[in-house]
């Protein structure tokens, strides 16, 4: 009995195997797409990694030439970790005075590294728009555009 499966069995799974094959070798290359195309993206990341540390020193260095305080140092900083704003917060991280921080704020919208976003007169949003185009246009793969000017 024995004798009479094991031919049937074999021929089932012969062509069993060539099915499964041509199945294996498919899902082989998506991965192999998924694996190349996880690479670009960590490519991308570190470039735009490197790109944000180059837009850093330069935004600092810029505030120096201008004989800039603590306060736009510490401003710059806070804007890498929070990159949008409002006055009051810059007030409240920064521990300074409410014209303080609107000052720093309006420096910095004026030198074009803060964007109003609100429209409104009061309660207004500020975003860090040299930092946050950075992610659009990584994910865009266009160059990075230097506006700002402190």
């Amino acid at each position: 009995m024995l004798g009479f499966l094991l031919p049937n069995l074999l021929y089932i799974g012969a062509r069993d195997w060539e099915s499964r094959k041509k199945e294996a070798q498919e899902k082989a290359k998506r991965v192999e797409q998924e694996f190349k195309r996880g690479k670009l993206t960590a490519k991308e990341a570190a470039g735009t990694a490197q790109t944000i540390i180059k837009l850093r020193q330069e935004l600092h260095n810029g505030v120096r030439e201008v004989n800039g305080g603590q306060n736009q140092l510490d401003l710059l900083d806070l804007l890498f970790e929070t990159p949008i704003i409002n006055v009051r917060f810059v007030k409240n991280r920064l521990g300074v005075s409410a014209p303080t921080a609107n000052s720093l704020v309006s420096k910095f919208e004026e030198s074009g590294v803060l964007t109003e976003m609100t429209g409104f007169r009061r309660n207004r949003k500020f975003r860090f728009e040299p930092y946050l185009r950075l992610f659009a246009e990584s994910a865009e793969g266009q160059p990075l555009k230097q506006p700002w000017k402190i």
